[in-house]
């Protein structure tokens, strides 16, 4: 059996050599594993910067579709306001066949939310995550207004079911017109403010511009007719 004899001591000198092999050794090691990490961080950052972007893209072209409907409701609370203001003494109207509704848009948030909880949102500047976050919040209420003006349009469309108000009937006719005017002002600038802010980080809605709105249609439309137009777009594949 060969036994190693310790090396004798060669001093101070071959000493600090062997130490510093050793240092520069570990901090190479160091240095090569924060450059891999940073590497990693930098297309972790990069990534969830498009797919945020891109989800924010898809949500400004929903709410740019609420928008281009936007003439159609005011007409529609127009003929609305007129029709009950018309109303006989006896409160016997003029009943519309067909009052519609605004369209209702999704707003998503997975990938925003996906960053978030992985950490990745920390990664991006704060200015950046500031105003992207801004945006959601404005997407978020946009989405919620949304949601509230269905359930306004969903009592207005009980005057095509009456021949005659009473006076109970016209105040909250009356209530409801004013309140549809409010979400559909409201909307619309939560909507310039979110565009302008989108706009800032480079982002655009699409060029698509969804027709066929049931809000858009003749108050006179046959209401079986329009039924069945709604359940047709309806069938239909949801466009993104």
């Amino acid at each position: 059996m060969d036994i190693h004899k310790p090396k004798p001591w060669q001093g101070w000198r071959a000493f600090a050599k062997e130490y510093a092999i050793i240092v520069v050794g570990v901090l190479t090691a160091l240095a090569a594993e924060q450059a891999v990490v940073g590497l990693h961080d930098r297309q972790a950052a990069s990534e969830a910067r498009a797919t945020i972007a891109a989800e924010v893209a898809a949500d400004i072209t929903r709410v740019r579709q609420r928008g281009f409907t936007e003439p159609c409701v005011a007409a529609r609370l127009d003929a609305l306001d007129q029709i009950v203001d018309a109303a006989k003494p006896d409160g016997r109207i003029q009943a519309p066949s067909w009052i519609g509704r605004p369209p209702r848009y999704g707003v998503e948030s997975t990938r925003w939310d996906a960053a978030s909880q992985s950490g990745r949102i920390s990664l991006l500047s704060p200015d950046w995550q500031a105003s992207f976050g801004f945006l959601y919040t404005m997407l978020r209420y946009y989405y919620g207004m949304n949601n509230d003006e269905q359930a306004v349009w969903s009592r207005l469309d009980a005057i095509t079911g009456v021949d005659r108000l009473t006076p109970e009937m016209k105040l909250s006719l009356k209530a409801d017109i004013a309140q549809a005017r409010f979400y559909d002002g409201s909307m619309g600038q939560v909507e310039a403010i979110i565009m302008d802010r989108a706009a800032r980080q480079g982002l655009r809605p699409t060029n698509r511009h969804d027709a066929g709105h049931s809000i858009c249609w003749p108050i006179d439309t046959p209401r079986q007719e329009a039924l069945a137009r709604v359940r047709a777009s309806l069938a239909s594949p949801p466009r993104r």
